[in-house]
């Protein structure tokens, strides 16, 4: 099996965790930490409603649910720090 692209990216499942947390930094670093938390949140959400939708699956969908709440309580927390 050919690798085509082996060029880290966002999207690369092969990532270590260091290259994953570059990755983030960057994020971060290109706009703020609640952005980033807003953006997973609402990534959260869509996952949610994609499973519910295609899948039927609420079971499935659920913990989607409440990562994206908690992630709302963090980003609610972290733009109190302002950063």
């Amino acid at each position: 099996m050919r690798v085509l692209n082996t060029v880290p990216t966002p999207f690369n499942p092969m990532k270590t965790q260091s290259e994953l947390i570059h990755s983030l930094e960057s994020l971060v670093d290109h706009s703020t930490l609640f952005d980033v938390i807003q953006s997973l949140h609402l990534l959260c959400l869509e996952k949610a409603e994609h499973i519910e939708t295609t899948w039927q699956d609420k079971v499935v969908a659920r913990p989607w649910r409440k990562a994206a709440s908690s992630l709302l309580s963090s980003s609610r927390s972290i733009a109190d720090l302002g950063i």
